[in-house]
């Protein structure tokens, strides 16, 4: 676990990165996992860069994407993921969100913590290693409600300039 936890810390080799790229790669990747998802609704407004370690960065997005997908899989309701990238002062935002079930308030405080799973079968690894990489660039993970249901899963990164400083 500690070397998980280590290998998400690394830095990497940085660059700068436009985050709606990022974002493109990870749905790349995560395409043939994202099945039991009805549409994928990207907005993408114009932002600065931000310096990162781009596989690490579309890995953690990957990890979103899918947990997204899980959590629709099955449902007879809507089945969409919407995907935003803003900028914020000093800061660029991801948010992914589902039409999922969400996380009951109950789990909400643990969901983050390695071995901690609301999946039956699920190892809890995939959003403590999503943390500590965003951690390691400087940024925030957070868990809010999606409006009209389902979880949204917020990444806000400094901007290159910010990081930098």
């Amino acid at each position: 676990v500690e070397g998980l936890r280590s290998y998400s810390r690394n830095q990497g080799s940085r660059a700068r990165l436009d985050l709606a790229m990022v974002v493109e790669a990870a749905l790349r990747v995560a395409g043939p996992r994202l099945r039991h998802v009805a549409r994928v609704e990207t907005v993408s407004l114009s932002c600065p860069p931000v310096s990162g370690d781009e596989p690490k960065l579309v890995q953690a997005l990957v990890n979103l994407l899918v947990n997204a997908a899980q959590a629709m899989a099955g449902s007879r309701g809507r089945r969409d993921v919407a995907i935003t990238v803003r900028g914020e002062p000093g800061a660029v935002r991801v948010t992914v969100s589902d039409a999922g079930p969400g996380v009951p308030p109950e789990q909400r405080a643990r969901i983050f913590e390695p071995f901690h799973s609301t999946k039956p079968g699920g190892m809890g690894m995939g959003l403590a290693i999503c943390r500590s990489c965003i951690d390691a660039h400087g940024g925030d993970l957070w868990l809010d409600e999606a409006p009209g249901g389902g979880a949204a899963f917020h990444v806000r990164l400094p901007t290159a300039c910010r990081a930098a400083a």
